[in-house]
This record gives structure tokens, C-alpha cells and sequence, in this order.
């Protein structure tokens, strides 16, 4: 076979990437379109089931990250989780609340142990081996995310809620990225995830402060609810950089590169919502307690 000239690779590989963000892009236009109709058009109860689904290919890809190899197994955990969320529907709305702010204190509290994993990784993996665990873990990570996002639009109909957390998130990830490309010197964590820095960190919660502050403008909101809301935005970009880092341990540890294969050019659902998994329950009992300076 004869050998490919360096024009020619160089003409296949740029062809590739061509491919792949066209890819990208159209798969990131029909999730985007396909969320803001959920938020915006559904009712709480068909919000809670349609995005339950999606929940629950979530927890699918979890419980092959997290080591269970047997089908049997991985229907009986998805079994589970379709009980557990049942059960919290047919809950609503009598005790909902109260049941939402214990799992999101449980939520919180994990994510500070993740962040203490990552920052010890690679001697933290004694604690990823164990599938048992991990399973528990995947509850932890996925219920209160959903049942967060099922409040918050119990709490605003039209979504309003949703949208500026789902914000948030996209504009620290946004703001992380550019920041990081441009001044990234200062490694985050490079064992997990080399290509984020310090400089990255900073850039996503600058982003999210400046969006807070057209925000404020534009409502005519009072300083303090500015400065209340743009806290919470700082808040909300580390916990969704926590968040990302933390899947990616998990892959890094599993040796894979996506959670799953379900979006084209993107992966599975979690590579999407790692950082959703921690900034959502985060921004959802700042609300609660009053901290975000919003009705």
C-alpha cells in the first residue's frame, strides 16, 4: 500500500475535524432546540418525566463507569432509579421540598469529598475500585440533579430558573476555556484533566460575573441582589468545574474517553451534564435558603 505524502495526511486529517465539528455543532443545535422545549412548553409533571428519561440514560453509562459488568445488574439499578423518581412524582407536591433539601445537603457535602479525590488523585483510586460503591455513588450524582431541576420548575413555570443555572454553567465552561487558551500557565489538575488551569477558573467566574452584571442592568435589579446573584455565580462555576473533574477521574480511571456513545461528536449524557451535577444542586439550595437575591 502505498504511503500517504504529509500534503495529503494533513489534507485527510483537516477533512476530519471538519467532519467531526460539523458533528458537533449540528448534534449541540438539535440538544439546545430539544431542551428549550422541554423547559419552556412542558408542564412540571412531563418536565419530571422526560427529563427522567434522560436521567435515566445517565445512570445507564454511570453504572458501566462505575465497574458493574453484568446486565442483569445494571437493569436492576435502572430499575431502581425508575422506582426512586416515581415515587418522588407521585410525591408532588406535599413533600417534595423537604425531601429535595435533605438529598441536596447530601449532594453538597459529596461534592466536597469529590473535590478532595481529585485534588489526591492518582493515590484517591483505592476509593474508585470498589463497583458497589461507585453505584451508590451514581444515586448521589444523578438524583438530586434531577430532583433539583423538577423544583426549579415547579418553583417558575416558564423555565426562567432552569435556563439562568443552564447558563451559568455553559458561560463558566465558555469563559474557562477561552481564559485558559489564552493564559492558561497554572496546571488545575493535571493528573486528571491537563488541559485546565487556574487562569481558566478565574476566566469562567469573570464571564459569569459580567453576565450577572447585564443581567442586573437590564432587570433593573437593586446592587444587592447583584452582588447576591453574582456570588452564587461564582459558586455555581467551581462546583461545575469540580463536577467535570470528577468524571473525568472516573473515565481516566475506567481508561475510556466518553461515558457513552449516544450524542454524535459529544459522547453520552454525562460527559454533557458533569458539570450539572454539582453546580445544579448547588445553585438550587442557595435559592432555597434565599442567597441568589431572586423571587
Amino acid at each position: 500500500m502505498p504511503e500517504l505524502s504529509p500534503v495529503t495526511e494533513r489534507s485527510t486529517a483537516d477533512a476530519f475535524r471538519a467532519a467531526n465539528l460539523r458533528q458537533r455543532v449540528v448534534t449541540a443545535v438539535i440538544i439546545g432546540v430539544a431542551f428549550l422545549a422541554l423547559v419552556l412548553l412542558s408542564s412540571p409533571i412531563w418536565f419530571a418525566i422526560l427529563s427522567g428519561a434522560v436521567f435515566l440514560i445517565a445512570a445507564w453509562e454511570w453504572s458501566d463507569l462505575a465497574g458493574l459488568t453484568n446486565r442483569v445488574a445494571q437493569m436492576l439499578y435502572l430499575v431502581a432509579f425508575i422506582a426512586i423518581t416515581s415515587y418522588v412524582i407521585a410525591l408532588v407536591p406535599a413533600a417534595l421540598s423537604i425531601m429535595l433539601k435533605k438529598w441536596l445537603h447530601l449532594s453538597v457535602v459529596f461534592w466536597l469529598v469529590a473535590l478532595a479525590l481529585v485534588a489526591a488523585y492518582p493515590a484517591s483510586t483505592r476509593f474508585l475500585s470498589n463497583p458497589s460503591a461507585n453505584v451508590l455513588v451514581g444515586l448521589i450524582l444523578i438524583f438530586p440533579t434531577w430532583l433539583a431541576l423538577f423544583y426549579l420548575k415547579q418553583q417558575q413555570l416558564r423555565g426562567g430558573l432552569i435556563l439562568l443555572v443552564v447558563a451559568m454553567i455553559a458561560i463558566a465552561d465558555m469563559g474557562a476555556y477561552f481564559a485558559g487558551v489564552r493564559f492558561g500557565k497554572h496546571k488545575l489538575a493535571p493528573s486528571v484533566s491537563p488541559g485546565k488551569s487556574w487562569e481558566g477558573v478565574a476566566g469562567g467566574m469573570l464571564f459569569n460575573v459580567l453576565f450577572v452584571a447585564g443581567l442586573s442592568y437590564y432587570f433593573a435589579w437593586t446592587t444587592a441582589q447583584g452582588i447576591k446573584l453574582a456570588l452564587v455565580a461564582i459558586a455555581v462555576t467551581a462546583a461545575s468545574i469540580v463536577g467535570d473533574l470528577f468524571e473525568s477521574m472516573i473515565k481516566r480511571q475506567r481508561g475510556v474517553k466518553d461515558s457513552g456513545t449516544i450524542l454524535p461528536g459529544h459522547g453520552g449524557i454525562l460527559d454533557r451534564i458533569d458539570g450539572w451535577m454539582a453546580a445544579v444542586p448547588v445553585f438550587t439550595l442557595l435559592y432555597m435558603f434565599g442567597c441568589t437575591g431572586l423571587p
